[in-house]
């Protein structure tokens, strides 16, 4: 052979390589998951969003005027606040305003407030009403 020209590509394998057939390759496993950017955007926009949202007045009085009403004033603080909870969720359905939970944690506040109230007159009630009828039978049975 000339030494100019370069042996051709069979040359290379003998020629009892060329009868046995390929080993198979074992398959690669799949390359890691990489979330596209695309995915991630709407998600990243609706938090940014969330947070410029302003939080609705109302359902901040209809907290603090219920938390009062359980504490400082009773019946007229836990009125207000059901009342302002009330409005205060009617406002955010419409202006999708923050403040929602506010404004629920405002009315429940409220009502169980009012409600232990119905319940302490209602004890106070009988518990006078049974003081007056047991000293009423011991006053005229005595004669006092």
């Amino acid at each position: 052979m000339d030494q100019k020209t370069p042996p051709p590509a069979d040359a290379e394998h003998a020629p009892d390589e060329q009868a046995r057939p390929e080993p198979e390759q074992a398959p690669q496993p799949p390359p890691p998951y990489e979330p596209s950017p695309t995915v991630q955007a709407p998600y990243a926009q609706q938090y940014s969003s969330a947070a410029n949202r302003p939080t609705n007045a109302l359902a901040i009085i209809s907290l603090v005027a219920s938390l009062t009403g359980l504490t400082i004033f009773p019946i007229v603080g836990s009125v207000a606040g059901v009342i302002t909870g009330h409005l205060a969720r009617r406002q955010i359905g419409e202006t999708q305003e923050q403040g929602g939970g506010l404004a629920l944690a405002g009315l429940i506040t409220g009502y169980v407030t009012i409600g232990l109230a119905l319940v302490a007159v209602l004890v106070a009630v009988l518990f006078f009403g049974f003081l007056v009828a047991t000293v009423g039978v011991v006053g005229t049975a005595t004669g006092y």
